[in-house]
């Protein structure tokens, strides 16, 4: 996503809340997206609590808190190139369908969350390093390489 796509759904996410009478007040269209650093927003999701529990225990062992679990995968999904709606769709309700169904193996083809694993990463990252290059490099070209 660039900075002008999200800027654009901001301004037109805004215009409709503001159109419903549903705009909070004291705030104004946006004219440019908040930088980097700006405060963390209050956000407030649905989770099931078998997917908090999970969460919780994992940030809990990496000695990490939730709110950067959340900053981290969001960020991730929101710098990843967008599906078809559809295929995005039929992928999400097929991971969860294998997630309440028990979670047994791996999960379907074309539905993993999408992060490689934690040790996969550094060794991307360490090798990246002996190489002189960056590890989106190194990724692109071990996909260049592997996939036709």
């Amino acid at each position: 996503m660039t900075d002008d796509e999200a800027l654009g759904v901001a301004i037109r996410r805004y215009r409709t809340e503001r159109a419903k009478g549903k705009s909070r007040p004291g705030t104004t269209e946006p004219d440019a997206l908040p930088p980097h650093d700006a405060p963390k927003v209050d956000v407030q999701k649905r989770l099931t609590s078998r997917v908090m529990a999970l969460v919780n225990a994992r940030a809990e062992l990496e000695g990490i808190n939730t709110t950067s679990v959340v900053d981290e995968h969001l960020l991730r999904y929101a710098l990843g190139v967008p599906e078809d709606p559809q295929h995005a769709d039929e992928r999400q309700r097929v991971f969860l369908k294998w997630f309440t169904d028990g979670a047994h193996g791996t999960p379907p083809a074309g539905c993993s969350p999408g992060l490689i694993s934690p040790q996969h990463e550094q060794a991307l990252y360490e090798e990246a390093g002996r190489r002189g290059i960056s590890a989106r490099q190194l990724l692109t070209e071990i996909l260049e390489r592997a996939l036709p």
